[in-house]
């Protein structure tokens, strides 16, 4: 298994981060041509095998007369993993194509959502809030700067080499021991206990290949008993994703975390809209009170002349049992909260209609999560219109509100490309006409990005500086020390 996990991680980074085989991978034909791996295998197919390694791969130690850096023998492997795939879907025949669609968006996608100074910096922004930053230390016991100086650390350190010990001294990058081990604590796990936790979760049918993965959730993981301080980490991404979206789960439990989470969101999105200004008025809208009855509101109005768009920011992420779908009512149940947030938005909307009464005025429904919800199948965007429609009429809300203010559901990714555009467009060419096909869902992005390409994005919201703030100093502290040592030991040398 050893030698297994170790050739999964040499895929893992080929797929995923386009680091090339070493040599000793024997990938090619008769006629000696390459077989260009990566142009067919995908940073999911990746997970998906090492799940399975968890499962069945032999555990003895002894040579096998196999290896996964053969040709032969990944193929093999390989082909194995995408027969069972296939036969699981022939022996359900009534399986939904479309709720397949939706597992494997949620499977794929976000593989193609890359680790960056950026992405690093805005959740460093999120949890440094106060209330968060109170709740996340006295939860986790790390210091919120310290957690992602390790962050960055062990991300860089999986990304070279596939072995790690959970006990090094990270003293040099300014963390004390007691923090390192509560942080390797969260993200390290035996085999054993991992292997129980597959088997339990596991699924005979056509959810086989999306259900439940271990690494996701312990992304470091100990093969020796007797040195559980000595790890590998077989997937890099998974690890990425673990520090970052995954800290979530870490947090979820404590007490106050919900409301502080969702203020600190409602900033960081309050951060990427301000970078509009001058072109546009942007407004974090206060609570009132009508006839003695409070109304939060929406979060943040973004107003230029005859335009205006209500953002409503919702924490909330897609389930596990949402992204599986085992059922269509698994998926359905998320997807009912999703349209309580559009409904929300639209009753401040057309409470601002009907104060206001301006009629040359065109109104955007705009609702951002922190996480890709990822609404790529058509099973999810009628869904989620079905239900929109549906509390609007519960909440006797105007039927002709869905024609009249298009409403829009963006990742966090997404709001800040969609910023991009509309610091130079306005916001009819970026947000378009409900009306258009090419607007639902996943589309609305995937068009955007399609009319306005190359949008600055490194303009908005600015969060590579928070990150550079913060790693910058102790990466060139880091330096110092190591050169200090360095000469150190050359003058003992020299001396003896």
């Amino acid at each position: 298994m050893e030698d297994s996990l170790r050739h999964v991680w040499q895929y893992s980074r080929l797929v995923s981060g386009q680091v090339k085989l070493p040599d000793s991978y024997v990938h090619r034909d008769e006629r000696g041509y390459s077989h260009d791996i990566e142009k067919y295998l995908h940073p999911h197919q990746v997970e998906l095998l090492a799940r399975e390694l968890l499962l069945h791969a032999d555990r003895s130690g002894r040579p096998t007369g196999h290896s996964l850096a053969n040709w032969p023998d990944f193929v093999n492997v390989k082909s194995a993993l995408d027969k069972f795939a296939n036969d699981v879907h022939e022996d359900n025949p009534n399986t939904d194509i479309m709720l397949t669609l939706h597992r494997i968006a949620q499977a794929q996608f976000p593989g193609f959502s890359r680790l960056t100074r950026a992405k690093i910096g805005r959740y460093l922004a999120m949890y440094r809030t106060p209330a968060l930053r109170a709740i996340f230390e006295e939860h986790l016991g790390i210091d919120v700067d310290t957690y992602f100086v390790l962050t960055f650390a062990v991300i860089a350190s999986a990304l070279n080499r596939v072995q790690m010990n959970t006990t090094t001294d990270y003293e040099i990058l300014g963390v004390d021991r007691s923090q390192s081990t509560r942080f390797f604590e969260r993200i390290s796990g035996s085999l054993e206990p991992m292997r129980k936790k597959l088997i339990d979760t596991q699924r005979q049918n056509d959810c086989w290949e999306y259900t439940f993965n271990a690494l996701h959730f312990y992304p470091l993981i100990s093969l020796f008993p007797d040195h559980p301080e000595r790890v590998m980490c077989p997937l890099p991404p998974a690890l990425e994703r673990r520090l970052l979206e995954g800290l979530y789960f870490d947090l979820v439990d404590a007490k106050g975390f919900p409301n502080a989470f969702g203020d600190a969101f409602e900033s960081i999105t309050g951060r990427i809209l301000r970078s509009l200004e001058p072109r546009y008025e942007v407004e974090e809208v206060q609570p009132k009170k009508i006839k003695k009855v409070r109304y939060d509101g929406t979060d943040w109005i973004v107003r230029s002349h005859g335009n205006c768009a209500f953002v409503e920011c919702k924490s909330k992420r897609l389930s596990l049992s949402g992204r599986v779908a085992e059922q269509v009512s698994d998926l359905e149940k998320d997807m009912v909260k999703l349209a309580e947030a559009v409904v929300q938005n639209y009753a401040n909307i057309h409470r601002e209609m009907q104060d206001k009464q301006e009629e040359d005025c065109l109104y955007f429904n705009i609702v951002t999560t922190l996480e890709d919800w990822i609404l790529f199948s058509n099973i999810t965007t009628t869904m989620l219109h079905s239900h929109v429609v549906d509390q609007l009429s519960k909440k006797s809300l105007p039927a002709e509100l869905i024609d009249k203010v298009p409403y829009r559901v963006l990742s966090f990714e997404g709001a800040i490309y969609t910023c991009a555009t509309l610091k130079v467009q306005s916001m009819i060419e970026v947000f378009g006409l409900e009306k258009n096909p090419d607007f639902n869902g996943l589309l609305f992005l995937t068009n955007l990005k399609s009319r306005f390409q190359n949008a600055d994005t490194d303009s908005v919201g600015n969060f590579e500086d928070d990150f550079n703030t913060l790693i910058l100093p102790v990466i060139e502290k880091s330096k110092i020390a190591m050169s200090q040592s360095a000469s150190k030991s050359i003058g003992a040398t020299v001396h003896l």
